[in-house]
């Protein structure tokens, strides 16, 4: 997904959707200077985004996300969003 991400100008005037096919996609998504972007599921049970980032590996919540976003006009519909650290590991924000 990070790869359809950076394909796109930055500060987009012209809205993008961005289809997702059912899968787990195990990385970390940034979203920073591009906007007008519609992140759109298969299935909101078998579309997952999911990373493993917690405070050990990354400390400050600002480094700890699995899906950022720094942008405006940002849709994310009919997917699941989640950071895979396993209970009872450190702090970890999805």
């Amino acid at each position: 997904m990070q790869g359809a991400v950076d394909s796109l100008p930055a500060n987009n005037s012209v809205h993008t959707l961005i289809n997702i096919r059912n899968g787990v996609y195990q990385e970390i998504v940034y979203v920073n200077s591009k906007s007008n972007l519609t992140f759109r599921g298969q299935n909101r049970n078998n579309t997952v985004i999911r990373y493993r980032n917690n405070d050990s590996q990354n400390p400050g919540t600002h480094n700890r996300m699995s899906f950022k976003v720094f942008s405006d006009d940002i849709a994310i519909e009919n997917l699941k969003v989640t950071n895979s650290t396993p209970k009872g590991g450190t702090q970890a924000e999805a």
